[in-house]
């Protein structure tokens, strides 16, 4: 005895359509998505097989049954046959590959729908809706690069949306948010703010190194609510071999000087490394 299912479908990668049920019989559709993960995100898609069944409770002879078209996500993809000599039990009538594109933002959703008969007038028809799972379209960070806090950096990173806002966190990996600016052009050059250029003096002082990492986060249309952190990409970096000097609570640049006969000369700064000395910026 055939068991009319519940149509109860969220995200999915696969599903079915039935019919409803007339002489113990019915119509189905099967379906399955068969891409990989890497072609979603690049390609904002997926590939389903889908099969065409028909579920008998007796045997039909000439020209008995029939199924009219299935229609998937608005595209005929069975365009009418007639069956003759199906006796009871399951039959596999029809198969197919799909492509189904995804909206922008990596959701969709698809109906299928179908239609048959088989003897004695007996009518079959069916529709489903079915949410495809959501492909994941937050911003990929590529790479980063700088090295000097004080001069330019820029982060390459892959966006699917448009319409979305991007932010770059800075930070010291896993132990403090320094910053977190606007960035919605990829490569982008941008210098950090004094506040954590003179943070990361506070913590490091001159002539150091450190690693910075770079996140580009997804945020929604309004800039609002945050979607994504993102991946880290990190590299290392170091704080000037200039001369600095804290005043008033703030890190200023200094220029050495010596008094030479009497006169001041701009001196260069040099550090002994290995008894060599070595010449500073």
């Amino acid at each position: 005895m055939l068991k009319i299912p519940l149509n109860i479908q969220k995200f999915a990668n696969s599903g079915t359509c039935y019919t409803n049920i007339a002489d113990d019989s019915r119509f189905r559709v099967d379906w399955q998505t068969v891409n990989s993960e890497e072609d979603r995100i690049a390609n904002n898609r997926d590939i389903i097989n889908w099969q065409l069944y028909a579920e008998l409770g007796h045997n039909y002879y000439s020209n008995a049954v029939r199924v009219d078209y299935v229609n998937i996500n608005g595209q005929n993809v069975f365009a009418g046959y007639t069956w003759s000599n199906l006796y009871v039990g399951h039959h596999q009538l029809s198969s197919g590959t799909l492509t189904i594109a995804h909206n922008e933002d990596g959701n969709k959703n698809f109906n299928i729908n179908l239609s048959g008969w088989t003897y004695s007038s007996n009518y079959y028809s069916g529709s489903q809706n079915f949410d495809l799972n959501k492909i994941n379209r937050y911003a990929v960070t590529n790479s980063a690069s700088g090295n000097n806090i004080e001069e330019f950096f820029s982060v390459n990173y892959t966006k699917y949306v448009s319409s979305y806002k991007y932010k770059l966190r800075i930070s010291i990996p896993e132990v403090i948010l320094l910053e977190r600016i606007d960035y919605n052009t990829s490569g982008a050059s941008f210098k950090l703010s004094q506040e954590t250029i003179d943070s990361l003096y506070d913590r490091y002082g001159p002539l150091a190194t450190f690693n910075l990492g770079f996140s580009v986060e997804t945020w929604n249309n309004e800039g609002t609510s945050k979607l994504s952190d993102g991946n880290e990409k990190t590299i290392n970096c170091k704080t000037d071999s200039k001369g600095r000097i804290r005043i008033n609570n703030e890190w200023k640049n200094t220029t050495l000087y010596v008094r030479i006969n009497n006169e001041w000369k701009k001196a260069t700064p040099h550090i002994r490394i290995n008894n060599e000395w070595k010449r500073g910026r």
